[in-house]
């Protein structure tokens, strides 16, 4: 199994022990693994802290609230697919609200193959925004590293009254002599002309 098919967490959330078991029966082992399951949003949150979650599925309304807020709030805030099931007479209301943050809403009774494609979406979108949200945290390391190794070269200029490109040439060569990354020499030259 390759990175991007890595298996995602799956947290069920459900009042009712016959619809959190047929909701498993969606969820393939070999993509969704370990899966959980809670029976109010309370637990839900508790587990979500302690433990990452790559989809959750509420099965609304649960016994210590309705689910829209906590579902937006996972969408929102922890990155999290989540898939939320209501009845009929909630279901335009709670789509339109929870829908804009990202959220799949599905009317109950659910068709099994509707569900298992809402799931199988689901986990397409969390896995491409696990992807990106890989990229940007290595973009955010290139540039950090970028800024690091800037201001090195200043404190170089300053200090030892090189021109950049002298400056430039002694991180790199200082990296390459020392088996080291940029990013660690310009922090010992800061440390060292700065304290």
């Amino acid at each position: 199994m390759n990175r991007e098919q890595k298996r995602l967490r799956v947290l069920i959330v459900s009042s009712s022990e016959k619809a959190e078991h047929l909701l498993r029966d969606l969820l393939p082992s070999a993509s969704f693994s370990p899966i959980g399951s809670v029976s109010s949003i309370g637990e839900a949150k508790r587990t979500i802290l302690r433990s990452p979650v790559d989809v959750l599925i509420i099965n609304a309304p649960l016994k210590d609230e309705f689910g829209t807020q906590f579902a937006i709030q996972a969408a929102d805030t922890h990155n999290i697919g989540v898939l939320m099931l209501v009845r009929s007479e909630f279901f335009g209301p709670v789509s339109e609200k929870a829908g804009r943050f990202g959220v799949l809403v599905l009317s109950k009774p659910v068709n099994r193959v509707l569900a298992s494609q809402a799931v199988g979406l689901l986990a397409a979108m969390r896995r491409k925004v696990g992807a990106l949200e890989k990229e940007a945290s290595s973009l955010q390391r290139k540039m950090e590293e970028i800024r690091l190794v800037n201001r090195a070269k200043l404190v170089l200029m300053e200090h030892l009254n090189m021109s950049e490109a002298q400056a430039h040439r002694y991180i790199e060569k200082s990296a390459m002599d020392s088996c080291t990354k940029r990013s660690e020499v310009a922090e010992t030259i800061i440390r060292t002309y700065e304290n």
